[in-house]
């Protein structure tokens, strides 16, 4: 964090790196999934999902209402990490200013 400060201008600019596409995908699938099962639960084709349908199944049957908490509780966890992401840029140099659609790309896929 002092080298950071030190040396705003080179420290700032490897801030942010591309995501790795494979982390990136399983949270895109992840959440969508979770939020498919959340809302629209008689969508969900269970027989075709092998060992995940009947587990689906349960989870809904028997926890309806912690799916649904789980599921924005873990929204707000990445758009509270995106938050502090841009916060934690800012205070190395202000990496936002030369990229303003950054931040907001953090904040629309978590």
């Amino acid at each position: 964090m002092v080298v950071a400060k030190a040396n705003a201008g080179g420290a700032a600019t490897s801030c942010f790196r591309t995501a790795k596409p494979l982390p990136s995908l399983v949270t895109v699938l992840g959440l969508g999934y979770f939020g498919w099962v959340v809302f629209w639960p008689e969508a969900i084709p269970y027989q075709s999902l092998g060992p995940l349908g009947p587990f689906t199944q349960y989870l809904l049957e028997h926890h309806h209402t912690l799916l649904h908490s789980w599921y924005w509780l873990a929204w707000l966890i990445h758009v509270g990490e995106s938050l502090y992401a841009i916060v934690l840029c800012k205070s190395l140099g202000g990496v936002l200013r030369n990229r303003p659609s950054l931040g907001i790309s953090l904040l629309q896929f978590p």
